[in-house]
């Protein structure tokens, strides 16, 4: 009885004991995880809970003791990048709320991705046909991963060398557009294709283009017809850009310089010639200028107490290359000029020369060349300058003019040079409350010559520039303003106005109404009443200034405006760069 008692405990102990054993081994968090594989640039994730062996109500956490990728909460993540490819042990472990912990180890094995190498050619290639088109193709691929790459010609014309240079050699004749494929390839076959389109331009056949040198002397014009004298056929169009020194090319070919003193020396003009289908050289000559040959030129002196009182009988006295010196006072005289020599005053203030007759002009210059008129206040209601038929310059003159105060009439062997003077109407000075009449005109230039004008001041005028017919004109850093109308352009004429300061006049400060092709660059078009620029167009009606017979053309750059309704009319196809519109822009009116 006692026996069996005894065993009834024992047996009680031994299953409790047992009991508690089984129920410490069933709290261990244990875990399996098997080996893994994972791709270069791809992500490896884990959910750890999903591999636990058994697990209760008690919860665990999770770390990673050693290996590559991290553990955050229950979840394992490793992202290898390219050029990680191996093999990696990775150790976690788990461990419950009751500390108890277990670690597992398992591999992780990261699979090389190779990536293609990628390869972009220009969207388009050019040549002149003729001429060798060589494109360096490793510039323009690459391997990420650094292999060496190679590359092929799958389309087109040309062929590779050195495995890295496509090669097109064209001739005359091979003009026309051509898609060429290149497939860049890597050492574990990756590869990649660009396509470009090839323009082969066509390609006159050019001579060697050779610009004789020019020699000329201060004040004498120079002007090359470059399209001649590039000898192209005549029936090869051509555009002409000035890309170095002096001078001025305008539209149409033609290039002209008109020396003055600070230009004495030797100049190098370079000229890029264009055909109409794309063929361009370039060329170049030299242009060598020298002080005028007046070793022999006599000076005339003309005032009270001089040889001569009276500026005529010192004109017909003289010859050419002299120069006639007049001394301060009014001359109150009818002048012909008709040989090449230098009327100069010796004070633009203090030398006043007025009309006897004021229907002549105070100087009449006929069929002179290399005459120069400098120095002089000169004024009348009727012209004051009138130069037919003649070449020379008129430089560092106050104009008060009525009709005008210059004009010039001019054959296709004439030039004239307008230089440092203040161009003005009498009417216009006296009468500051009014517009001056449109039909008083400051400089009025027509016929077939060329006329320079630079460094002027045009005020209180009607018109202040009229150019007509077929005149060729270089205008530039002008002062422009408080004129009825600032410059017109209309028939024929053609040139270049550039660097002008075109401002408060009353109606529009630059008029174009011609067929020709005109060049408008970097001028300033500030506080004109109606426009700065109008082309005299049909749809330009808001403000009654359009007309129907505008058919010319408009080049330039970098003109600006203090107001977009300054361009009439605005939405006509301006060239790119035309203008721009700075509304900040102001001038006071002081020219000095």
């Amino acid at each position: 009885m006692m026996l069996g008692k005894a065993a009834t405990i024992l047996l009680t102990c031994v299953l409790i004991i047992a009991v508690f054993s089984l129920s410490s081994c069933a709290n261990d968090p244990e875990m399996s995880i098997s080996d893994q594989v994972v791709n270069e640039g791809d992500v490896l994730n884990i959910d750890l809970e999903e591999h636990l062996v058994e697990r209760k109500n008690l919860p665990v956490v999770f770390s990673l003791v050693d290996g590559v990728g991290e553990v955050e909460g229950t979840r394992y993540t490793f992202a290898p990048s390219h050029g990680d490819a191996g093999e990696y042990f990775v150790t976690i472990k788990a461990e419950n709320a009751k500390n108890k912990t277990f670690e597992t180890t398992f591999r992780v094995s990261v699979q090389f991705v190779n990536r293609p190498p990628s390869v972009e050619l220009p969207a388009e290639l050019e040549v002149i046909e003729g001429d060798h088109l060589k494109v360096s193709l490793i510039k323009h691929a690459q391997d990420p991963d650094g292999d060496q790459i190679t590359f092929e010609l799958l389309e087109g014309p040309g062929e590779l060398y050195d495995d890295q240079t496509y090669s097109l050699a064209t001739t005359f004749g091979d003009r026309g557009e051509y898609d060429i494929v290149i497939r860049a390839t890597d050492v574990h076959l990756g590869s990649a294709t660009a396509t470009s389109l090839v323009r082969v331009i066509p390609g006159v056949d050019l001579p060697d283009i050779r610009f004789s040198d020019k020699s000329t002397e201060v004040g004498k014009l120079i002007s090359v017809d470059l399209h001649k004298e590039s000898q192209l056929p005549q029936n090869v169009p051509a555009t002409f850009e000035q890309i170095s020194g002096p001078g001025t090319l305008l539209p149409g070919g033609k290039f002209v310089v008109f020396p003055e003193t600070g230009d004495i020396g030797t100049h190098e003009i370079r000229i890029r010639v264009t055909t109409s289908e794309g063929a361009y050289r370039e060329s170049g000559f030299l242009l060598h200028v020298v002080s005028r040959s007046d070793s022999s030129s006599r000076t005339l002196l003309v005032g009270e107490d001089q040889e001569f009182t009276s500026i005529q009988e010192a004109i017909d006295a003289a010859s050419t290359g002299d120069v006639v010196l007049v001394n301060p006072g009014i001359y109150t005289e009818n002048l012909t000029l008709n040989k090449g020599i230098t009327l100069e005053g010796v004070s633009v203030e203090e030398v006043i020369l007025k009309a006897e007759n004021e229907g002549s002009p105070v100087i009449s210059v006929s069929r002179a060349n290399g005459f120069t008129i400098s120095g002089f206040t000169i004024e009348t209601t009727g012209r004051c300058l009138f130069i037919s038929r003649s070449s020379g310059q008129v430089i560092d003159n106050i104009l008060r003019g009525g009709r005008s105060a210059v004009a010039f009439s001019s054959g296709s062997a004439n030039s004239l040079l307008v230089s440092d003077n203040t161009i003005t109407t009498l009417q216009g000075e006296t009468e500051l409350d009014t517009p001056p009449a449109e039909g008083l005109v400051g400089l009025n230039a027509y016929g077939d010559g060329i006329i320079f004008i630079r460094n002027n001041e045009f005020r209180r005028c009607g018109t202040a520039i009229i150019f007509s017919t077929n005149t060729l004109f270089v205008t530039e850093n002008n002062y422009v303003h408080n004129n009825t109308v600032g410059i017109s352009v209309t028939g024929d004429s053609s040139g270049v106005l550039r660097d002008n300061t075109v401002f408060q006049n009353y109606t529009n400060g630059l008029l174009l109404n011609m067929r020709s092709s005109v060049e408008v660059s970097h001028n300033a078009f500030v506080d004109n009443h109606r426009h700065g620029l109008d082309l005299y167009l049909r749809w330009c009606t808001e403000c009654r200034c359009g007309g129907t017979v505008f058919r010319g053309t408009v080049l330039g750059v970098g003109n600006v405006f203090d107001d977009p309704e300054d361009i009439c009319p605005l939405d006509y196809e301006w060239p790119e760069g035309f203008y721009t519109v700075n509304p900040d822009i102001s001038f006071d009116g002081n020219v000095n």
